[in-house]
């Protein structure tokens, strides 16, 4: 209809043509986000009250934070590193993780411990269902001579 006279009886003015190539510019954007990081954003911020709050704050301040992991029925150890993103789920994704564990004796009669082990992992993620405890290591980094909190 927008393509009739205006004098037709059928010609209605609140129709408009549409244009597919616009002349002016749009004003660009002042800092851009990646989709991947839209995604964890939306998939994180409905979980920031709560129990939640712990991880949603060590994400926003990049505080370090431990993760204590389970075996089957007893606790495997602990994670140390820098948490990107979480989910309802606690699955944890973190970044610069130190793991550091109990390795289990060859034969499973004895259940005995060998001595602590520390492995590095620059990127590595925690399925939900073996995380146990929760809890900020240590806050950023503190300006020059200043001790960092946690680190006495």
């Amino acid at each position: 209809r927008d393509l009739l006279p205006p004098t037709d009886a059928a010609f209605d003015a609140r129709v408009q043509r549409h244009h597919h190539v616009s002349t002016t510019k749009k004003p660009a954007a002042s800092k851009q986000i990646s989709p991947g990081k839209a995604v964890l954003r939306a998939i994180m911020d409905p979980l920031r009250a709560g129990p939640f709050a712990v991880l949603a704050k060590a994400v926003d301040t990049r505080s370090q934070i431990r993760v204590v992991v389970r075996r089957k029925s007893t606790i495997r150890g602990s994670v140390v590193g820098l948490p990107k993103a979480f989910d309802r789920h606690m699955n944890v994704y973190l970044v610069d993780a130190v793991e550091t564990y109990m390795p289990r004796s060859a034969t499973r009669v004895q259940r005995k411990y060998g001595p602590p082990t520390t492995r590095y992992f620059g990127k590595l993620l925690i399925r939900g269902d073996n995380v146990v405890l929760v809890h900020v290591v240590a806050s950023p980094m503190a300006p020059a001579g200043e001790p960092r909190r946690g680190a006495e």
